[in-house]
C-alpha cells in the first residue's frame, strides 16, 4: 500500500517545492506580481478613512429615535426655507404659464429627473468616500470624475425631454406653429440641462464638503442637493422660457398697457373713439388669459 502511495506523495513534495520557490521568486522581486505592491502608508490611510466611516455610521445607528429625528432637521429646514426661494420665483411668472401652461406640466419632469441624477451622484461620491476612492481632503479630485459625467447626462437627458417637450407641444393645439414648438423646446432643453449640471456638481460637492468638516454626508447632502437643482432648474427653464419665447414663441406679444384696462386705453383715438380692431384684438388677448 506504501508503495503504491509513493509516487503521490512524491508529485506533492514537488509541488511544495514548486511552490516554496515561486514565493521565493515573488518575494526576491523577480516575480510580475512585484508590480502591483501598494505602500504601506496608502494602506494604513485607507484602512483608517474606512474605518473612520464605519465608526461615523455605527455611531449614528445607535443614537436614541429623537436624537436620530433631529439630527437630520437642520439640513430639511434649510431645504424649506431654499423651496420657498423657488415658490416665489414660479410666482413671478404667472404671465408666461398664462400663456404657455405647458411649462408647468414639464416643471416636476424637470425636478425628478435632476433629483434622481443627483441621487445617483451622491450615492456614488458617498460611496467612494466610505472605500476611500475620495477623500474631502481632495475636493477637486472627485469633482472632476463627477463632472464629466454630469455634462455627458445633462446633454442626453436635455434632449430626449427636449424632443417631448417638441412633440407634446406642437400636438397640443392646432394654432400651435413649429417656430413656436422650437422656441419651447429649446427653454425645456436649457432648464433640464442646467438643473442636471448643478445636481451633478452639487451632490458631489455636499458629501466631500461635509466629509471633510466632519458631518455626516448621507444626512446633509441630499436635502441640500435636492433643494439647490430645484432653484437652479426652475429659474433656468422659467429665465429661459420668458426669454425665448418672448421673442420666438407663438404668444410671444403682450399685453399692451400690462392688463385689459390699459389694453383697452391704447385703443382710443380721439375723443369718444376708439379702434374697433384694436379693442377685438384686446378681447382676444383676454379670452386668452394674456390680459
Amino acid at each position: 500500500m506504501e508503495a503504491q502511495h509513493g509516487p503521490v506523495g512524491a508529485d506533492a513534495a514537488a509541488g511544495d517545492k514548486g511552490a516554496d520557490l515561486e514565493l521565493q521568486r515573488v518575494d526576491s522581486g523577480t516575480g510580475k506580481d512585484s508590480d502591483t505592491e501598494v505602500p504601506c502608508e496608502d494602506l494604513d490611510s485607507a484602512v483608517g478613512d474606512m474605518n473612520a466611516a464605519s465608526a461615523q455610521a455605527v455611531n449614528f445607528h445607535q443614537l436614541p429615535l429623537l436624537l436620530r429625528a433631529l439630527s437630520r432637521m437642520p439640513a430639511l429646514l434649510v431645504t424649506l426655507v431654499i423651496e420657498l426661494l423657488v415658490a416665489f420665483n414660479i410666482s413671478s411668472y404667472t404671465d408666461t404659464f398664462k400663456r404657455y401652461p405647458l411649462l408647468i406640466a414639464f416643471q416636476p419632469v424637470i425636478s425628478a429627473i435632476s433629483g434622481n441624477v443627483g441621487l445617483q451622484t451622491m450615492a456614488t461620491v458617498t460611496r467612494g468616500l466610505a472605500l476611500s476612492l475620495f477623500s474631502g481632503t481632495r475636493i477637486c479630485q472627485g469633482t472632476r470624475h463627477e463632472l464629466g459625467t454630469g455634462l455627458a447626462v445633462a446633454g442626453l437627458l436635455g434632449t430626449v425631454v427636449a424632443a417631448v417637450a417638441y412633440t407634446w407641444y406642437f400636438l397640443a393645439d392646432a394654432s400651435h406653429t413649429t417656430k413656436g414648438a422650437l422656441a419651447f423646446a429649446l427653454a425645456i432643453f436649457l432648464g433640464q440641462f442646467a438643473s442636471i449640471l448643478c445636481a451633478s456638481l452639487t451632490a458631489t460637492l455636499a458629501p466631500l464638503l461635509f466629509s471633510r468638516l466632519g458631518w455626516d454626508p448621507a444626512n446633509m447632502g441630499g436635502p441640500l442637493e435636492t433643494a439647490f437643482q430645484d432653484v437652479v432648474g426652475s429659474t433656468a427653464m422659467l429665465a429661459a422660457a420668458a426669454a425665448i419665447l418672448q421673442g420666438l414663441g407663438d404668444f410671444a406679444e403682450a399685453c399692451p398697457g400690462d392688463d385689459i384696462f390699459g389694453c383697452v386705453q391704447s385703443c382710443h383715438l380721439s375723443g369718444t373713439m376708439y379702434s374697433e380692431q384694436c379693442l377685438q384684438h384686446c378681447a382676444k388677448l383676454s379670452k386668452e388669459g394674456l390680459c
